[in-house]
């Protein structure tokens, strides 16, 4: 399976080779090297090297396709990370009543698949500085960067799907990513109505019951500047001092202000699922660049959304993404924060060389020391 995978990729080499250098009227009247074709009604074509190609053959294409206008796709970077920390992913700190975590650690790689006038090595070059090297020109580029969750440390083959379309396969439906967000939220803030942080020592400046006074900092508009407040301390306050404070902290615990027996309802419906992270998309995002004569540098960032990759190792080095997105242009403005643009159309197909570096990080990503990402120690 592993050389009839080889020998279609050499292949759509070839053809793509064919495609780059052949004139518009027919596709085929004659190649770089000005070898002869000859082209019959069976749709076979001979060069006069031998070589016989079957242009009927459907091959992959590598371009970026942004709102109808299409970008050849010059390769791409992978950096393998190997387990990731806990708190990196939603979720991923809540243990059962045993103390295990509930939900497994995946395996982290980073990526960036791109094309244009530069290469590669330009763009990294350049590193995403205001002002743009003189040496390399002008041109445009294009570039799709990707976070990405996996049970191989160098991906697994199978489609990967983006954080919304996660959630939604265990929780109730949201359309966003900030609704997924605020729905966590409202339902971690429920466990926490009947509850005080109760500290001993060092850190019973800590202690705090829901509906006790307390001081906090918040935004004045007027005066542009932080300033002190009093409020009474919330469910959702003594969730965050939780998180902070209590968990892996022989110093506090989590006491019911009523006596009855607290019931973590979010953290016993989480650890209830069998829930994974293989094949999510953490985050996906897209830069286009564009660099007049003048040297004046141009650049737009997109935020991707209903995000999909089809991805297939196809043998060493060899990779193949097909993928599937919604972009939203995204500016910053000081008064109104973040500007999305309309909605717009990207797909993208890559089947070739992927540059892989493993920078795995020290330790296992959990801490429990094993390298399973489990939290369990063994």
């Amino acid at each position: 399976m592993k050389k009839f995978k080889d020998i279609l990729f050499i292949s759509a080499l070839l053809s793509m080779t064919i495609f780059m250098s052949c004139t518009e009227d027919d596709g085929l009247d004659d190649l770089d090297n000005g070898d002869t074709l000859v082209n019959d009604s069976t749709g076979v074509v001979n060069d006069s090297t031998g070589v016989v190609l079957d242009t009927t053959m459907v091959m992959p294409v590598n371009f970026l396709t942004i709102d109808g206008d299409s970008t050849f796709l010059e390769g791409g970077l992978k950096f393998l990370y190997g387990t990731d920390y806990r708190s990196s992913l939603p979720m991923s700190d809540m243990r059962n009543a045993d103390g295990n975590f509930c939900i497994p650690m995946s395996q982290n790689s980073d990526m960036m698949l791109g094309g244009g006038d530069f290469t590669i090595s330009q763009i990294e070059e350049w590193d995403g500085q205001e002002e743009w090297p003189e040496e390399l020109g002008s041109g445009s580029y294009s570039a799709i960067y990707l976070w990405l969750e996996s049970s191989d440390f160098n991906m697994a083959d199978g489609q990967y799907i983006d954080m919304v379309q996660w959630y939604n396969q265990y929780f109730d439906p949201v359309q966003t990513r900030a609704e997924m967000y605020e729905q966590m939220q409202a339902e971690m803030a429920m466990s926490f109505d009947d509850t005080c942080i109760e500290c001993c020592g060092r850190m019973s400046w800590a202690n705090m019951c829901v509906g006790d006074e307390i001081e906090d900092w918040v935004w004045d508009e007027a005066t542009e500047e932080y300033v002190i407040v009093t409020r009474e301390a919330t469910a959702d306050d003594m969730m965050n001092y939780y998180h902070m404070y209590v968990q892996d902290n022989d110093f506090c615990e989590l006491k019911s202000i009523s006596g009855d027996e607290i019931v973590n309802t979010w953290n016993d419906e989480v650890c209830a699922k069998e829930i994974v992270y293989d094949y999510l998309i953490y985050s996906a995002s897209m830069i286009t660049l564009s660099v007049d004569s003048s040297g004046d540098l141009t650049q737009t960032y997109y935020s991707l959304n209903n995000v999909t990759i089809d991805y297939e190792g196809i043998s060493e080095g060899i990779e193949s993404f097909v993928v599937a997105a919604e972009a939203s242009s995204e500016t910053y403005d000081e008064v109104m924060g973040a500007i999305y643009g309309p909605s717009i159309q990207v797909t993208g197909h890559y089947t070739g060389f992927i540059y892989t570096e493993d920078v795995t990080y020290d330790g296992d990503g959990d801490g429990d020391g094993d390298g399973d990402g489990d939290g369990d120690g063994d």
